[in-house]
């Protein structure tokens, strides 16, 4: 339950801190927010295609946006009517192989570029992206 009211407890304050710090704690704040919705939907969308890849159904490949935008759109609703294929910040979710059986899902985070994973919802200019490693048999369709 915490979890469904803590956004909104950010959000809240963010009011607040709007009127007395200004923009960039604003834009810090919010960037937070959004992070933790998306790690929250990055790992909802890894617990999908893990189980696709269990069950030996097709995922989508690696580095093939169109792929992975297909699968997000036959797969997944969105709150409030977002676009699936898009993370809090407008940018597409990305899929890569990382090693023999393992890919990652992620999010390019508030800067756009790939760099390194945040870790437990911080973020730094060189660590914002929202990763999800999803361990896949060899045999997975892809």
């Amino acid at each position: 339950m915490l979890g469904r009211v803590m956004p909104l407890l950010l959000l809240t304050g963010t009011v607040a801190v709007a009127a007395s710090e200004g923009k960039e704690t604003v834009a810090k704040v919010q960037n937070a927010v959004r992070t933790i919705l998306q790690r929250s939907e990055i790992q909802d969308t890894a617990k999908l295609l893990r189980g696709e890849a269990e069950m030996g159904n097709r995922i989508p490949r690696p580095g093939q946006a169109d792929d992975l935008a297909n699968f997000l759109r036959e797969t997944k609703t969105a709150f409030g009517g977002r676009d699936v294929t898009l993370d809090y910040w407008q940018h597409p979710l990305v899929l890569e192989q990382e090693g023999r059986e393992v890919l990652v899902l992620l999010s390019l985070g508030a800067n756009g570029a790939r760099d390194q994973c945040a870790k437990d919802n911080e973020m730094s200019p060189d660590g914002d992206d929202v990763c999800e490693s999803i361990q896949v048999p060899r045999t997975a369709g892809q």
